[in-house]
Order: C-alpha cells, then structure tokens, then sequence
C-alpha cells in the first residue's frame, strides 16, 4: 500500500541523495531544466516555494517515490519527474507507484487522463508506463536534440 501526498520539504534531501553520481545527462532527463547538476535539496525546495505541484510517495512512512504535476487543465494534467528510490528500482516497484499514482489523480485530483513525458532511449520508462496503461501519443524533439515521447492513459 502507497500513500500519497503533498511533498514534504524536509525529504528534499533525500531526492538530491538519490540524483548523485548520475551524472548531469540523468538530471537533464528527469529534471529537464528546471534543475541544475548537481541537484541540492535548496533547488527542490525552491520550487516547492514558486508553487510546483510534487508529490512524495511512501510506503510503511519510507519515501519510495517522487512525481510532480507538471500541468493541468480541468480534468486533464501531464506529470514529470518521476523518481523511485534507486534501491528499487528494475523491482516492479516503479509500476506499481505510477498505478498508485494514476487512482490517486482520479479519485483524489478529480482527472480523467494523465500524460507523462520520457525520452525514447529510456525504456524502463516506457516499459513501465505503457505497462500502466499509457500509450505514446506525439514525439517532440528537445532543444538539446534529444526525442521525447508523451505518452497518455485514460483514468
């Protein structure tokens, strides 16, 4: 059982934890450009502070998983920077979080579909989201060249 809530600052330090060591190629590609290498809990706290919408995923009160509402509009939002304790990742884990993660927008956020980003060279990713029902509806070329993939899943 995954509870889900509001992102709590004082685990910002634990997400920079889990970013260490990956280089500034994975924080462009969970993070974009709204972080920079090397993340510092103070940069996740600062967009906390301007009003991003994340959210922190536990399990038996162990964080397990971040993901952040990116963009909405009525009954639709597009989430963004999804991360799972390194520790479980390639366990189902990530799956099981993002199926959490869709009932919760539609029961407790009130949507009806849910998007979600990856680059075409992350197939964990899109292992993992097309798994949860997502399926890849537009590709958009990133300013650094890299293709991402939107994909979408009816709540």
């Amino acid at each position: 059982m995954y509870t889900i809530e509001p992102f709590r600052k004082e685990n910002a330090e634990t997400i920079a934890a889990w970013c260490r060591g990956k280089g500034e190629t994975f924080l462009y590609q969970w993070g974009v450009d709204d972080y920079r290498y090397p993340l510092t809990a103070e940069q996740i706290e600062t967009r906390l502070r301007q009003g991003a919408e994340i959210f922190q995923v536990t399990q038996n009160g162990a964080l397990t998983a971040t993901i952040e509402i990116l963009f909405s509009k009525k009954t639709t939002a597009t989430a963004g920077k999804f991360l799972v304790d390194p520790s479980r990742t390639a366990k189902g884990v990530g799956s099981a979080v993002m199926t959490a993660f869709q009932q919760y927008c539609k029961e407790t956020l009130g949507f009806s579909a849910l998007s979600i980003y990856a680059f075409d060279f992350n197939l964990p990713a899109l292992k993992c989201y097309q798994k949860c029902g997502f399926s890849p509806v537009a590709k958009e070329t990133r300013k650094n060249g890299m293709t991402a993939i939107l994909l979408t899943a009816e709540l």
